[in-house]
């Protein structure tokens, strides 16, 4: 049992290792993990930046043989520790900021290639699953709008002159601003702060105004700015609703995101920025 294995890799029993628990004040998550050699490195950053910031630090806690990871049934796990504290947008901005030089920069053309291979596997995996006579007419909408600004985005990648722009720190999907998320090193990969911008504003924790503030901020350049706008535009989370109905091989959950409403809050956020700074229109938007 999994529960067994826990007890023997870390000294303690937990029921449910599937979801969060505490013990006290301390949140405690077990992960999967598919690349774990920049574990080490990932782990003292954050430590580091949540020392720099005086703020609960986030840490990954290691086996009873001193392992940053264990496996189970071939899969390897990592278990993350951290009393949770919410940070301000300020706080996360020195985070980014704090962290720069570690990090590469980005290729807009890696990045169309990553985007389109990910349109294509949902056309041709996922779409052929969904059972389409019990699907509403919404869902076939949000469906089809989907892949539409996700070919918009992706051509509108190709407009960028510069090709190459300043990554960082940023996340896998970020919903909010706890040190829980921010400084999970499973969490951190290398993208520029326009991943984690239109992330936190799909979870509704910025909204269109903090945004603008943030770009001028940053300095943004046109290129970075043709990134932001793109990857607001690139269907990525309801692509990742859509898999995750896939991977439970259940559609039960499909009225349950209405793709067209975010669709129509970004549009306006989308015409501020290209008319705000000139860059190349999106005629039908």
């Amino acid at each position: 049992m999994m529960q067994e294995w826990f007890y023997k890799e870390y000294g303690f029993s937990v029921s449910n290792l599937l979801e969060p628990f505490r013990i006290n004040d301390d949140v405690y998550n077990l992960l999967t993990v598919y690349d774990e050699k920049n574990l080490f490195f990932l782990n003292r950053l954050c430590i580091s930046l949540a020392s720099l910031l005086n703020i609960p630090k986030v840490e990954i806690i290691p086996t009873y043989s001193g392992n940053l990871f264990s496996m189970y049934n071939s899969q390897k796990y990592v278990l993350i520790c951290g009393k949770e504290s919410n940070l301000t947008l300020q706080q996360f901005s020195y985070i980014i900021e704090s962290s720069k030089g570690y990090f590469n920069m980005i290729n807009l053309d890696k990045k169309r290639e990553l985007w389109l291979k990910r349109s294509i596997h949902l056309e041709k995996e996922i779409v052929p699953w969904l059972p389409f006579k019990e699907l509403c007419i919404e869902t076939v909408a949000n469906l089809r709008l989907s892949f539409s600004l996700g070919e918009c985005a992706i051509a509108y990648l190709d407009t960028a002159q510069n090709k190459i722009i300043p990554g960082g720190l940023s996340h896998t999907r970020l919903s909010c601003l706890s040190n829980l998320e921010v400084l999970n090193p499973i969490m951190i990969v290398n993208d520029h702060i326009g991943r984690d911008i239109v992330s936190l504003y799909e979870a509704d924790k910025i909204n269109d105004y903090e945004i603008l503030d943030i770009i001028k901020n940053y300095s943004f350049s046109n290129d970075e700015l043709i990134y932001l706008v793109a990857r607001l535009l690139f269907p990525a989370r309801y692509y990742d609703f859509l898999e995750d109905m896939y991977i439970s091989n259940s559609c039960e959950k499909h009225k349950e995101y209405n793709f067209r409403e975010e669709y129509e809050r970004k549009r306006v956020l989308v015409k501020m920025i290209i008319n705000e700074y000139h860059l190349p229109i999106i005629d039908w938007l």
